[in-house]
């Protein structure tokens, strides 16, 4: 019989999360969206390679909606990258668990999966072509994936996501109107901007409620995120960061480079944003606003 050999199952709010996971550890986790008495149903499998209380207070609050939670610390990120492929493949891989393709391999690293003769989602770097992506149409770069259907393709526009079976479903995106694709696009920059596991895009159907999501985005929310961006690639204060309208504008949750600007001059007419030479800083005012926003995400909160 499969087993986590994890601590809980806890509550998952943070408060639970501070008193039970108190150190700064690389590990793993595994959720559960029912909050039952009884046996913990593993519903989604995941881990960190630096700090498994962080990973956990993301998931508060957050879609589907995760109840409990049990964790294990890691001695290394090689030991958490392994103990996530076993648990995937023992609680029933993407057709049980909410996990939508096999665990990813650390970034820099060459780690294939102990469990499946490195049958996973792996990138073949050999395998690099060009390509259109299917959300913005732009110049793209397709990565092959062993074992699997489909194809990563890594857009500077739509950050990263792995197209399942493109023969049944690359057409039903193409077919879609731009304004559905370019709220697709917001979402795979955020999951790819947030350093989350690319999306795999199947049926389009799946994201109808994702595409909504994205079109309620308020100017709040947009202006928000642009902050929280510029502050994450800032790594001290009036550091200056380059933004691309061309490129950058699924960061505003906009439809195009020129709703990108407007949230821009909008900031910048706050006076969260100044304009350098070598590209856009934040004032004190904004600098605050984007370390809260950090906290906050890093905190699972919204």
């Amino acid at each position: 019989m499969a087993s986590l050999e994890m601590d809980g199952p806890y509550d998952l709010d943070n408060e639970t999360i501070d008193a039970n996971v108190t150190s700064t550890s690389a590990g793993n986790y595994a959720l559960e969206r029912t909050d039952r008495e009884g046996s913990f149903i593993v519903n989604y499998v995941g881990r960190s390679d630096d700090d498994v209380r962080g990973r956990l207070k993301y998931w508060v609050g957050r879609k589907p909606d995760y109840k409990r939670f049990k964790f294990s610390y890691a001695p290394s990120v090689k030991a958490a990258f392994e103990k996530e492929c076993k648990n995937y493949h023992d609680f029933g891989e993407s057709e049980k668990l909410d996990n939508e393709i096999h665990p990813q391999r650390p970034e820099g690293t060459n780690w294939g999966c102990p469990y499946c003769d490195y049958k996973s989602l792996i990138k073949e770097e050999k395998m690099n072509e060009k390509t259109i992506c299917i959300l913005c149409e732009k110049n793209a770069e397709k990565l092959g994936a062993q074992g699997k259907d489909g194809y990563f393709t890594k857009c500077d526009i739509c950050g990263e996501y792995f197209l399942a079976s493109p023969e049944l479903f690359k057409g039903s995106y193409t077919a879609m109107p731009r304004e559905k694709r370019t709220m697709i696009s917001s979402y795979t920059r955020d999951r790819f901007e947030q350093r989350e596991e690319p999306p795999q895009l199947e049926d389009s159907g799946y994201l109808k409620a994702i595409i909504t999501e994205y079109e309620n985005k308020t100017l709040d929310n947009k202006l928000e995120n642009l902050i929280w961006y510029i502050r994450k690639k800032s790594p001290q204060y009036r550091d200056s960061v380059l933004l691309e309208a061309e490129k950058d504008y699924p960061i505003t949750y906009s439809l195009s480079p020129e709703g990108f600007t407007e949230i821009l001059n909008n900031a910048i007419a706050q006076k969260l944003i100044e304009s350098t030479e070598s590209g856009f800083e934040l004032t004190e005012k904004g600098w605050t606003m984007g370390t809260e926003l950090m906290k906050r995400r890093e905190g699972g909160q919204p």
